[in-house]
């Protein structure tokens, strides 16, 4: 357990926050003006290059938004506790403050990216439900992928970096 320090939040740490408050309200704003004209039957999931393969009861696009909003109120209280986050490297009284930073800055653009991801997804959930398209698009999956791998990759560098600073 690292030292008890609370970072100074950027403007790009309040920017992540900020789109990603607007894409979860953007996601539950689509879902509660879109529910009544869904069909009975929606596509519930997606093979890699964005078809649809599994079909569900149209009460089911709640979930995934509720799971979106339990990680979104869940990383907030992560945020209160970086001291108790794991880190690549060990944790002292001079680097804890850029470590949890970065960690925390890590888990906002996370958040960013899961909750585009859900959007982009719930967007082609009515779009397909109501005839518009036939499939999401076949980029969605690499682009959400490599998102997600940069975000790691480059957090672990920094981090990583510090220990042979």
């Amino acid at each position: 357990m690292g030292p008890k320090i609370r970072p100074v939040m950027s403007f790009l740490d309040w920017a992540l926050e900020i789109v990603g408050a607007l894409l979860l309200a953007a996601t539950w704003y689509l879902l509660l003006t879109n529910y009544t004209a869904l069909s009975d039957q929606v596509p519930i999931h997606y093979d890699f290059w964005g078809n649809p393969n599994i079909y569900g009861d149209k009460e089911l696009v709640w979930l995934v938004p509720i799971l979106l909003t339990a990680m979104y109120i869940g990383i907030y209280f992560l945020h209160k506790i970086p001291h108790l986050l794991n880190y690549p490297i060990p944790v002292t009284k001079t680097n804890a403050a850029q470590l949890y930073k970065i960690n925390l800055r890590t888990l906002r653009a996370l958040r960013v990216l899961i909750a585009g991801q859900i959007l982009y997804g719930k967007i082609g959930l009515i779009s397909i439900s109501n005839g518009q398209f036939s499939k999401l698009s076949a980029l969605q999956m690499p682009i959400f992928l490599g998102g997600l791998t940069l975000i790691i990759v480059i957090s672990y560098l920094l981090m990583y970096r510090m220990k042979n600073a």
